[in-house]
């Protein structure tokens, strides 16, 4: 080897330390305990992205420029190789390069040196000079699908020669498919890669062949004959180790270049590597296993046994992946009175564009909510007895929820209507109780005679409570219409006893209100809780009690969870004023984790709207 010759591989050593020096200092290396990233993908033997020999029609990154740097090496020996007495030893180096100034372009290159010994005969081989340029352009029709396609051409030097005259050159073209369900919404750590190409192939141009035995063509890759590519394999990402599987041979075309089994085949197995935070360093491991050896009398390529591979790669990006943006998005909003902001529950929402999907406002706070709409603009049409419907339009963007206030106007009102109010017990007989008008701050409880009450009402739909002592308070939807009586009359069940002390809890037989979407306690309730407090007064030794408030499962759980931590927050606060020591107390809000009875129903949905009360410590008695 002359002075040029060493000072140029003395360049190329150091310039490959210079990046594999660089790539461990500013890697920041993984602990035992770490979660890994996302994979990137690493250059293949060949310097695009890919496997070990097969080629990815992926792109690496979502960064906007890239490069990509990696150095390889395998190795093979074998006694007998060939012919008896021949002990042969080869192995081969490789430095590639992969930029990609394009999201779906890649530039690469191959620099590469082989150096062989015959133990026997034919003494060593080396060839210098070697390098390949190419460029690879592909497209994702599908997230999870990448198509693309790849031309490459080969340098081939002659033997022993370190300049590149009398050299030849090899042209490939390669179609790629891959399909990554890594990928996916729900991913599968799963891809698979397909290779179709061919090999123009001009190495025997560079060599006396004449002089060359099988052996030597062997270590040198060179033949006389074109070849059809073919290859197909799988990787398993598995957090920072994706392992390799692939089945690779090139067949030779033209006549006397023997049968498919006498041309090399060879499945590669190995694994991947990412032992950085950031996972731009690579560490490769693998080996090719020979299926079929070849036939050099055929004049066709010999594959050995086995060849081992390893190498290491390391990737530059100038920006960081982008993160996935879900392909649908969601709406969201709260129905409400335009006049008096009241929330509005019970709202029929329907969308025109989705005849099958319909919705109702929550009960008690008027909200809604919809996901899973591909992006574009939707319209929703928002109608209940008593108003003007609405309809709406949302722009649904992907990843995001868009909300809206949706204000109902009531219908014009030229006259009232009057409600006709009875209430009866079980048998019949009348009873004395009051009605209270839910929603309206402005209208006072109305005392309930015997014989009934009528009340002068707005038209519209009204939410009305009665009740009657010693017996269950019930909430009531009513319509009044203009100029019309609406007769209503409501059996109340008794209540018998409504509170009763158990080892575990303080059960109460009636139920706790508030007022619609609030946490405000209603008059009708004070009554129920003035007899918890005498009874929580009247047991010193319960020293602990939890106040626990429950929602259905309509609307957002996070809203639902912060109502119901109000409301029981609200009960704690009126038992404080009716004497219980503060430090005997503590609130908690369940939202819709924790239901009596389903949410399908409206009478299992009220069931779930409750408060109750647990005793979480009692005193010790003393002797």
């Amino acid at each position: 080897m002359n002075r040029l010759q060493r000072s140029c591989y003395s360049l190329l050593l150091a310039l490959t330390l210079f990046f594999a020096l660089t790539s461990l200092v500013q890697a920041e290396f993984r602990f035992a305990n770490e979660q890994s990233g996302e994979n990137l993908l690493a250059p293949s033997l060949w310097g695009p992205l890919g496997g070990f020999r097969l080629l990815s029609a992926q792109r690496a990154y979502t960064g906007s420029m890239g490069v990509q740097f990696g150095l390889h090496g395998q190795f093979f020996t074998k006694k007998d190789f060939f012919a008896s007495g021949n002990d042969t030893t080869r192995a081969i180096g490789q430095l590639t390069t992969n930029f990609t100034p394009w999201p779906y372009t890649e530039f690469f290159s191959l620099w590469e040196i082989i150096s062989s010994r015959d133990h026997t005969s034919t003494g060593s081989i080396e060839q210098f000079g070697n390098f390949n340029l190419g460029t690879k352009i592909g497209f994702d029709p599908w997230p999870v699908f990448s198509i693309a396609g790849a031309f490459q051409a080969e340098h081939i030097n002659k033997v022993g020669q370190f300049d590149i005259t009398d050299t030849a050159w090899n042209f490939a073209l390669v179609g790629l498919l891959t399909l990554d369900l890594s990928r996916r919404e729900d991913p599968v750590p799963l891809r698979l890669h397909a290779n179709v190409g061919y090999r123009f192939d001009n190495s025997f141009d560079a060599n006396d062949t004449t002089t060359l035995t099988a052996e030597q063509q062997f270590i040198l890759g060179v033949s006389p004959f074109d070849q059809l590519l073919f290859g197909a394999g799988l990787e398993v990402p598995i957090d920072y180790i994706t392992f390799l599987a692939e089945y690779t041979t090139e067949q030779t075309v033209g006549s006397g270049s023997g049968g498919f089994d006498d041309n090399p085949q060879r499945v590669t197995l190995g694994l991947r590597f990412f032992p950085t935070n950031n996972n731009a360093l690579a560490i490769d491991a693998g080996a090719d296993v020979g299926l079929f050896n070849g036939n050099p009398s055929a004049n066709t390529l010999a594959e050995p046994d086995y060849n081992l591979i390893f190498g290491l790669t390391y990737t530059f990006i100038s920006s960081k992946p982008a993160p996935k943006v879900p392909a649908t998005g969601s709406i969201a909003g709260i129905v409400l009175d335009a006049t008096s902001l009241t929330q509005l529950g019970g709202a029929i929402i329907s969308f025109p564009e989705m005849e099958k999907t319909r919705l109702q406002s929550h009960p008690e706070n008027g909200s809604f909510a919809l996901a899973g709409l591909s992006p574009g603009t939707i319209t929703a049409k928002v109608q209940l007895q008593g108003y003007e419907t609405a309809n709406v339009e949302f722009l649904v963007e992907a990843g995001k929820s868009i909300n809206r206030e949706i204000k109902l106007k009531p219908l014009a009102v030229k006259k009232k209507g009057t409600l006709i109010l009875r209430i009866t017990d079980a048998d019949g007989n009348p009873l004395l109780g009051q009605v209270g008008f839910v929603g309206y701050p402005n209208m006072k409880p109305a005392a309930i005679p015997k014989k009934g009450v009528q009340v002068k009402m707005a038209v519209g739909r009204h939410k009305i409570l009665v009740g009657s002592d010693g017996f269950q308070a019930e909430e009531h939807d009513i319509y009044i219409e203009p100029d019309t009586k609406v007769v209503a009359a409501f059996v109340l069940r008794e209540t018998g006893d409504r509170i009763k002390l158990t080892k575990e809890k303080i059960v109460i037989a009636d139920k706790i209100y508030f007022a619609t979407g609030k946490w405000a306690l209603t008059p009708n309730s004070e009554s129920l809780l003035n007899r918890v407090a005498d009874l929580i007064n009247d047991n010193p030794q319960i020293t602990k009690l939890q106040v626990e408030g429950h929602t259905d499962s309509t609307g957002k759980k996070s809203y639902n969870v912060f109502l119901s931590q109000k409301r029981a927050e609200a009960v704690m606060e009126y038992l404080i004023s009716r004497g219980v020591k503060r430090v005997r107390l503590t609130a908690v809000g369940f939202g819709p984790s924790k239901p009596v009875a389903g949410n399908l129903t409206q009478p299992g949905r009220a069931a779930n709207r409750r408060v109750e009360f647990t005793i979480l410590q009692e005193a010790k008695p003393t002797n």
